[in-house]
């Protein structure tokens, strides 16, 4: 494949335009395969915003209120992208069979 061109992924026949996007569908096709359900996904983005809300409100300060910002920056990505690393090392995947 070129350094610049359009690709097809062989596992999910999406186009991608370069090698770096192909290098990303790759990596998440083998490392990161979805693992969180809807509900997981729109529960984590409910907590993201009540624990930014608790921090900006000054409801939370301190170390509390950093603890609680960058969980919700955590549960936030991971919701994003629909992968929970923790999960995959306890082996828990909340996706519809």
């Amino acid at each position: 494949m070129a350094a610049i061109g359009v690709g097809l992924c062989d596992m999910c026949d999406t186009g991608v335009a370069d090698r770096t996007v192909f290098s990303i569908s790759l990596i998440k096709h083998f490392y990161m395969k979805t693992n969180m359900g809807n509900t997981d996904r729109i529960i984590r983005v409910l907590l993201a915003i009540v624990f930014a809300g608790l921090y900006f409100t000054g409801t939370v300060a301190g170390t509390w209120g950093t603890v609680l910002v960058v969980l919700g920056g955590i549960f936030l990505a991971t919701s994003v992208i629909s992968f929970c690393p923790l999960y995959t090392l306890v082996g828990v995947n909340t996706c519809k069979k």
